[in-house]
């Protein structure tokens, strides 16, 4: 992946990280991520962040810094 975007590799690994533990990936091991699965739980934020990131707006928990997923605070398949 980080060859694709032309970048090094730590700023994609430190990405990734922040990803897994907001909930949003999952690490298979020996293999790399895959983007974790989303329920209809989840969708309703979902869609409400991605209207208001269409609008330019920033949602609550983006303003704050705090969005997560699932209630959690601190998560295809992408190649390590």
């Amino acid at each position: 992946m980080a060859g694709q975007l032309q970048m090094s590799k730590a700023p994609v690994r430190e990405a990734l990280a922040a990803l897994r533990r907001l909930g949003w990936v999952e690490v298979i091991p020996r293999s790399g991520y895959r983007v974790a699965p989303v329920t209809l739980r989840d969708a309703g934020p979902l869609r409400t962040a991605a209207v208001a990131r269409a609008r330019g707006r920033r949602t609550g928990g983006q303003a704050r810094g705090t969005a997560t997923r699932r209630g959690r605070g601190a998560a295809g398949v992408l190649p390590a």
